[in-house]
């Protein structure tokens, strides 16, 4: 068993849940096994969390991306923004992203084209119909992403996006496992064939653009313009962005939708709010207040995509003196060479943060007159979904521009029911996404 594996290996029987639990309860939990030789630590404080996750870049880091499960995924992906332990290669990366992703342009295109993947989906959902919606909210992520990451591509080449990242970014937990494995035997060689056929598209498209450029709305366009990355290098921070976008949004979408099927007088609640007007809800001034962001938000509380991410200790860490006396003196120093499990789902099911209630979906808890101003603060430094510091997802924008408006239009239209009594089980590969894709069954509404 490989060094990544055994990483994985560790998360996922201890289970995810599981290990929130443990890494919430102490803080910092030393897991009881180990990687090359060093230990393995499950940061769980909202506190230490914050502070780790400001120092994963910079000239002398605390943590960085040096764990085996991210040079597997280098060894996939290659030094993508989002993969990288190059502080220069993140650096070039970081300074073209993060403008283009903040465009209001990116968010139009992004809202257009989810608007017309819905008109293509509604004849194909009857009213009585039980539906898997995570297969076809990642349709919608794949269309999502090749219209804002490539831009406007031939018919013959965007026909072939579906299959080709489905093969490559679909289960990413098993594939890093195939990765690991000799080329001689057959899952091994089919992984690595699938990068190549990705491969060979993506490089087509790069040589397309180069010859005949067009605007920089598309972040291909936008590397190509900067003069700054080789085809290779652009090549890298496409799959990056196909790696972070693949699913991710399509599970929060599905978790949203069994929390909604469970709680009618919600989902009346939202579908009022929704026949109100959707220029006002998805408006910059008023989308964080409305009950549909609520919504949002709460399903990212409690089944963020990413609830486990993977770093280490790039020298020792004497934790500092602002942070709990327990923790510091349970965990004074953080050794060099540590692997470094993140685990954002423990700070936000934390009780000490979210009280006896933490486990429950209520929306109800970030409006903005709920609680007092001090405990509103406690709630947003224990809420990272998106990570925290020069290293928070790039993405973020883009998610909350579509996951809304995704579910608001499924809601609008149908009636949301349960299939299954309780919520499903979580299933963990790199994302955490309901088990069985999120089945419920639709009723037409009038």
């Amino acid at each position: 068993m490989t060094h990544s594996q055994r990483m994985f290996h560790a998360v996922m029987a201890q289970g995810v849940h599981e290990l929130a639990q443990r890494a919430g309860a102490k803080g910092c939990w030393r897991l009881p096994v180990q990687l090359q030789g060093q230990p393995i630590y499950a940061i769980g404080s909202p506190e230490l969390l914050s502070y780790l996750l400001r120092q994963r870049q910079g000239d002398n880091p605390l943590c960085d991306n040096s764990s085996p499960a991210n040079g597997m995924l280098r060894r996939a992906m290659g030094e993508g923004v989002f993969t990288t332990n190059d502080p220069e290669c993140w650096r070039t990366a970081h300074e073209l992203w993060a403008p283009f992703f903040r465009r209001s342009q990116v968010a139009d295109i992004a809202a257009h084209t989810t608007l017309d993947w819905w008109q293509g989906q509604q004849p194909d959902l009857i009213q009585g119909r039980t539906v898997a919606l995570v297969p076809r909210f990642i349709q919608l992520s794949v269309r999502v992403l090749s219209r804002v990451v490539l831009g406007e591509l031939p018919a013959a080449q965007a026909s072939q996006v579906p299959a080709l990242t489905e093969a490559v970014f679909s289960n990413m937990a098993l594939n890093l496992v195939r990765l690991a494995l000799p080329d001689w035997l057959p899952g091994g060689r089919r992984y690595q064939e699938a990068i190549g056929r990705l491969d060979q598209l993506v490089y087509q498209i790069i040589q397309g653009r180069r010859d005949q450029p067009t605007t920089t709305d598309n972040l291909l366009s936008t590397l190509i313009a900067s003069g700054k990355m080789g085809d290779q290098q652009i090549r890298d921070q496409l799959f990056t962005a196909f790696l972070a976008g693949f699913d991710s949004m399509a599970v929060t979408l599905g978790w949203a939708a069994e929390f909604l099927a469970r709680d009618w007088p919600l989902q009346q609640a939202l579908q009022a709010e929704l026949a109100s007007g959707w220029g006002q809800l998805l408006s910059r001034e008023h989308r964080h207040h409305s009950l549909l962001s609520r919504v949002v938000t709460e399903t990212l509380r409690l089944r963020p995509s990413f609830p486990v991410f993977f770093g280490g200790a790039a020298r020792d860490i004497e934790l500092p003196d602002h942070l709990p006396a327990e923790l510091r003196a349970a965990t004074p120093v953080i050794p060099q060479g540590a692997q470094l499990l993140f685990v954002p789902l423990a700070a936000q099911t934390s009780s000490k943060v979210w009280g006896d209630r933490a486990s429950e979906f209520d929306p109800g808890r970030w409006d903005a007159a709920s609680g007092t101003a001090a405990q509103r603060s406690v709630m947003r430094q224990a809420f990272l979904p998106f990570g925290l510091g020069e290293r928070r997802c790039l993405g973020e924008h883009l998610a909350l521009t579509v996951v809304p408006q995704a579910l608001g239009l499924l809601v609008e239209r149908f009636d949301l029911l349960p299939v299954r009594q309780k919520l499903p089980p979580g299933s963990y590969s790199m994302t955490l996404s309901p088990a069985g894709g999120a089945t419920v069954r639709l009723a037409s509404r009038p």
